[in-house]
């Protein structure tokens, strides 16, 4: 790559995003060849792009000015809400992303990316009516992850998105989001809260569209090829065989990015897109964090062993709830135990970490889930 387009200032870039029907593709080849947007302009019929809609056009004269008014327009809109806006070449542009097929031109964040080409990132998707076990294994994922230092990419979406962005959070861990509008469009009030927590916290948040630019359908799937992108493997926690989560996959596939997929209850919806890709061979089983870990060649850190000293009610209860989750009235019935004795008890448990309660009454076990 030549050295011509360090002589593009910030606004020059801007305002060759204005051009009509321009894409990321043009605006690179364009700055690749000229000096500056002025330049481009003025010789226009020497790049094929802007010959096309160069020609014939009665206000090529005048489209210079106003290109220049709407990125200056937009730099003061960046400035009211505190996003940067990164170029391509930039340092602080995500070295992962940059390498990857079709790269943004021009990157919007909000928060703190200083050190983001020096981190392992794991993007964590999935679908945003999750079930309590794709919750629990959202949980226990990412803060095993977190453990090693690992940043936590998702898209900020309802569901498994929001659940890895706040349980790294919890962690005292970096998470960054990936949104499908301009950073000052945020749709719902939790989603901004979830931003702001995520720029409090260290992380930040990007997306390739501009200040004022409200989101579309058709961009959520431009969206999650930046998850992918700046990530160096992506895991797959819960999705339907047409869910979102399922691009972001195929992207990852297509980067070359290591990809894993939580399996899950064949008779679940949820776990057919996960289970598909599995099938498939796309993605790699992954029923431990160890798994991503290894991947990544990261070392395992050995666990000091713990002794636990189980009554026999508990080992009973460990063992029937070893394969999901049961009500207390059927804990009841099969062990023959009052409910208000397996109350205490199970209480008492969860305290120690072995089970968790979940809505309507029932417990699942942590001990022997995803081991």
């Amino acid at each position: 790559m030549s050295n011509t387009h360090h002589t593009w200032s910030m606004i020059d870039c801007l305002a060759l995003t204005y051009l009509p029907t321009i894409s990321a593709i043009h605006c690179l080849s364009i700055v690749e060849q000229f000096s500056s947007f002025q330049e481009a302009l003025n010789n226009h019929n020497k790049h094929p792009f802007l010959t096309k809609i160069g020609d014939g056009n009665i206000f090529w004269k005048n489209i210079s000015q106003e290109c220049y008014d709407k990125a200056n327009q937009q730099l003061e809109l960046c400035e009211k809400n505190n996003v940067d806006c990164i170029l391509y070449n930039d340092d602080a542009y995500p070295e992962s992303l940059r390498n990857a097929p079709y790269p943004p031109f021009l990157l919007f964040c909000k928060g703190n990316i200083h050190s983001i080409n020096a981190q392992t990132i794991v993007a964590i998707v999935g679908t945003r009516r999750c079930t309590d076990y794709g919750k629990q294994a959202t949980e226990f994922f990412t803060e095993e992850l977190v453990k090693y230092n690992i940043a936590i990419a998702s898209g900020l979406a309802n569901g498994i998105d929001t659940y890895a962005h706040s349980y790294t959070i919890k962690n005292n861990g970096i998470t960054y989001a990936v949104i499908a509008s301009g950073i000052d469009k945020i749709s719902t009030n939790t989603a901004k809260y979830n931003a702001d927590k995520i720029i409090d916290s260290g992380g930040a948040v990007f997306s390739e569209y501009k200040c004022g630019v409200g989101a579309l359908t058709a961009y959520f799937p431009q969206r999650n090829r930046i998850v992918s992108g700046i990530s160096d493997a992506v895991l797959v926690i819960e999705s339907a065989i047409k869910g979102g989560a399922l691009i972001t996959a195929q992207f990852a596939f297509d980067q070359n990015r290591p990809l894993f997929a939580v399996p899950g209850n064949i008779f679940y919806d949820k776990n057919s897109g996960t289970n598909a890709l599995i099938k498939r061979n796309m993605a790699a089983i992954a029923t431990h964090p160890h798994d991503i870990l290894s991947e990544l060649r990261i070392p395992i850190q050995k666990q000091a062993t713990v002794v636990h000293n189980l009554s026999d009610n508990e080992e009973k209860l460990l063992k029937e709830l070893s394969n999901g989750p049961v009500t207390i009235d059927d804990l009841s019935v099969t062990l023959s135990i009052p409910s208000s004795e397996l109350l205490s008890t199970l209480l008492m448990m969860e305290f120690k970490g072995f089970i968790r309660q979940l809505p309507g009454k029932q417990f699942m076990s942590l001990s022997t889930t995803f081991s």
